[in-house]
Formats: structure tokens, sequence, C-alpha cells
């Protein structure tokens, strides 16, 4: 396991343990890569976990990590969180 997802879990098991959900990230590290594209998009790590496992309207109530699985994805996530920093809503 990188650091990151190590980060992750430890994080969302302290802070939201109420809402952890166990998804197994196999070869080509979703984490890592939601993590490259969204992260600075948070003030904290555990801000950014706890989105992971939000379910959000924007990707049919699906949650960012499960939305993620498919490649094309993350870039979709990045944009709706650049389109929320520029203060568009729809």
């Amino acid at each position: 396991m990188t650091e990151i997802k190590l980060a992750l879990i430890k994080s969302l098991q302290k802070e939201a343990a109420d809402r952890v959900q166990l998804i197994s990230v196999t070869g080509d590290s979703t984490i890592s890569k939601l993590h490259a594209e969204c992260r600075s998009y948070f003030e904290t790590d555990l801000e950014f976990a706890k989105w992971l496992i939000t379910p959000l309207a924007a990707v049919g109530g699906d949650t960012p990590l499960r939305f993620a699985e498919e490649p094309s994805s993350i870039a979709k996530l990045a944009d709706y969180l650049d389109a929320i920093d520029y203060g568009i809503f729809s």
C-alpha cells in the first residue's frame, strides 16, 4: 500500500469511522490518481478523505471513490471541483 493510501485509511478510521466504506483499490491506484488530480481543492488530507466517501448528486449519488473506477471519471471529478472553485454550482 502506498503512503497516501495508508494516510487516507488512517484518517478515515479515526475521524469518519461511522462512514468508512471499505473499497478495494487495485492495479492502477485510483486513490493516488484522485489525490494527484483533486487534493489541491482541499485544505487537509482529512477533508479530501471525507470527500472521497461522501455521496455526491453530481455523480449520480455515488461517492467520488466509486465513481473514479473509470479512468476518464477522475478528470470529470477534477472538472467538477474546478467549477465549484470558480463558483459554478450547477
